[in-house]
């Protein structure tokens, strides 16, 4: 090239891509010289601490995974993650994929710097991801870097020719791990965001991946179940090597299905094939695809836009060229999809053969704040803390939980606790007999006296038991009331004393109008005497994932001894280990500390992230516990809590 030139980086979760762009061409950055159009966005911590990115990165992990992270665009809300023996900023891990993008481009353009970098990121992201990325790009020592919504830049590489001023197009972007959708403006010279974006994090093609996996677990897990158990938690080099082998052949195999109907796929290991058809692939996912529309329909209506109002729907990311995703487009909002350039890597050349620079959209929603969580002076307690789930993903994907806890601080001691779980299809009966069922396994001296009807929580007539037992070797007479209301199932249970208290207790209204709202909707008369804590969590079902939202009432000056107490907690843990302690952003804007504690689980090399604040005479604390492996998924767990 003569002249000067631009470059484009997508920073993908899965792959990073980059293009150049110079009179008036564009071209991809074949960044690991192998003929591919992308590089694994995966990094490894060598033992004298340099990083490795890419295939690099990659081929290392099997012989130390703990030193590996494959998808640090994942963790820049974390701050840092723990690899081999130390804490590594995720800016670090960025910045290393960052630097090798930019210095191989630039010795394809003979050693000569560009004029302007592009760098994309998801249009919903907000300034706490965006100054990591900043801090990336700092770090890298790259100058001259313009941030570019993603699907900003995918438009005006595919739709900038084909739209006049003032029409609206929509993107629709299924990357490796997240799905994003936006609805945009031809403007004179780009295109703006005309609404706010909407996305799904995590739901890609890795999760495709991980439905193709578990499917095959299905059929081979049977008759290969020692080598089945291997590869999927792989003991040593050679499992490592196939395990990984599994993966490449999972992906090759997804992305021949685009094509043909029926596939072979090698299963390393266990040396032996596989026929994966598509509508096996399609039956797999088709609950993936059908929440990619529901939440482009969401992007579609906060914008205020029709389908039919569309100049054009432009499928952009890899997981997008799977036919089920145009044709569900086509059944639920009849609209036919177009497909321009290669997905994969229409974001970079569109950043890279920008027009003219892109104006920034604005800024997504603020998370609620947190004031005003216990009114003292009316002395009522309501429930604040909840999970954000997925409709698509939930209950079929987590199951969630709420308890509230009341303690008697004075003489007798009393503890009255209340539960909030999924109903599913049970009803109060089938509420109380499992119930019944756990009482008469582990409780000591039970005595069940009456099973009958009763009016619950204030809303409805369900079922009350009542019993004995022994505690502290006394006999105790107890009670629990049972309700099934809108699909969740409830549960109070107390001591016979502490029925006044006990039957105060009503259900709040939902705060919210949003189905993806699990909120603990508990409401009191909180005497003075008793205490409270409550708890919502959240498990991903399948895994090992956990993430918890604590909040505690706490009396006077208890706040440090509050702190030293849930900090005690965790370091109890077997084999605990405290690999950080930062001062940060714990749960929309509180501020407090965060701890990464390392430890074990049966065998597993677990990480667990505790986070502190205060606020109000409220403790609030957020846990989540995650597979070492796994730590990708803190931010997305992270995600899921909040205080509405």
């Amino acid at each position: 090239m003569s002249a000067g030139w631009s470059l484009g980086i997508d920073f993908g979760t899965s792959y990073t891509v980059a293009a150049v762009g110079g009179d008036g061409a564009v071209s991809v950055v074949d960044v690991e010289s192998n003929g591919r159009d992308r590089i694994p966005s995966s990094v490894f911590l060598t033992e004298d601490g340099q990083l490795l990115v890419g295939s690099a990165a990659q081929h290392q992990a099997v012989f130390a995974p703990e030193r590996y992270e494959p998808t640090p665009k994942r963790l820049l809300s974390e701050g840092s993650v723990f690899l081999g023996d130390r804490m590594v900023p995720v800016a670090e891990l960025a910045g290393a994929m960052l630097l090798r993008v930019y210095t191989e481009a630039c010795r394809q353009q003979g050693e000569r710097t560009p004029e302007v970098i592009r760098l994309t990121h998801p249009a919903d992201w907000g300034e706490t991801r965006l100054a990591v990325l900043r801090e990336a790009v700092e770090g890298a020592g790259l100058s001259e870097v313009t941030f570019v919504p993603e699907p900003v830049a995918a438009a005006v590489r595919i739709a900038f020719r084909a739209t006049t001023p003032g029409q609206q197009i929509a993107v629709y972007d299924f990357g490796g791990g997240t799905f994003d959708a936006a609805i945009l403006r031809r403007t004179h010279g780009d295109f703006e965001v005309a609404g706010p974006p909407a996305g799904r994090d995590p739901l890609g093609g890795e999760d495709i991946d991980a439905r193709i996996v578990d499917y095959l677990g299905e059929m081979l897990s049977v008759d290969h179940a020692d080598g089945w158990r291997q590869l999927r938690n792989p003991t040593d080099v050679n499992w490592r090597r196939a395990a990984a082998g599994l993966r490449g052949e999972v992906q090759r195999a997804k992305e021949t299905l685009s094509e043909v109907g029926a596939c072979q796929l090698w299963v390393p290991g266990l040396d032996c094939d596989v026929q994966l058809t598509r509508a096996e692939l399609d039956e797999m996912i088709a609950a993936d695809i059908e929440a990619t529309v529901d939440t482009f329909e969401v992007a579609l209506r906060d914008a205020g836009v029709g389908a039919e109002q569309l100049a054009g729907v432009y499928l952009v990311g890899g997981s997008s060229r799977i036919p089920l995703v145009a044709s569900t487009l086509w059944r639920r909002l009849g609209v036919r999809p177009m497909v321009q350039d290669n997905p994969k890597s229409v974001v970079a050349m569109g950043a890279a053969g920008w027009i003219q620079t892109a104006r920034s959209s604005g800024r997504p929603h603020p998370i609620p704040g947190a004031g005003g969580l216990l009114d003292r002076g009316a002395g009522t307690f309501s429930s604040r803390p909840a999970m954000s789930l997925d409709v698509g993903v939930w209950p079929v994907g987590y199951s969630c939980t709420a308890e509230l806890r009341i303690d008697h601080r004075g003489s007798p001691a009393a503890t009255i606790r209340a539960r909030d779980d999924p109903a599913g299809q049970s009803g109060a009966a089938d509420v109380a007999r499992r119930a019944g069922d756990i009482r008469r396994a582990r409780m000591t001296g039970y005595r069940e006296q009456s099973l009958a009807p009763a009016e619950v929580l204030g809303e409805g007539l369900g079922l009350e038991r009542r019993f004995t037992a022994q505690s502290s070797g006394k006999t105790v007479a107890r009670f629990e009331q049972y309700l099934v209301s809108a699909g969740r199932a409830f549960a109070v249970a107390a001591p016979e004393a502490a029925r006044a208290v006990a039957e105060q207790m009503r259900l709040t209204v939902s705060s919210s109008s949003s189905h993806q709202l699990f909120e603990s909707r508990f409401l009191l008369e909180l005497p003075a005497d008793w205490t409270l804590r409550e708890q919502v969590a959240l498990r991903r079902k399948g895994t090992t994932q956990v993430v918890s939202l604590v909040r505690e009432i706490l009396e006077g000056d208890a706040a440090d001894a509050w702190h030293a107490g849930e900090r005690a907690t965790v370091m109890s843990l077997p084999g605990a280990t405290l690999v950080a302690q930062v001062d940060a952003v714990v749960l929309n804007d509180l501020q407090g500390e965060i701890l990464t504690v390392r430890w074990r689980r049966d065998g597993t090399s677990m990480l667990t992230k505790l986070g502190l604040a205060t606020v109000d005479d409220n403790g609030i604390g957020m846990r989540i516990d995650v597979p070492h492996s796994e730590q990708a998924a803190f931010s997305a767990l992270a995600r899921h809590a909040t205080l509405v």
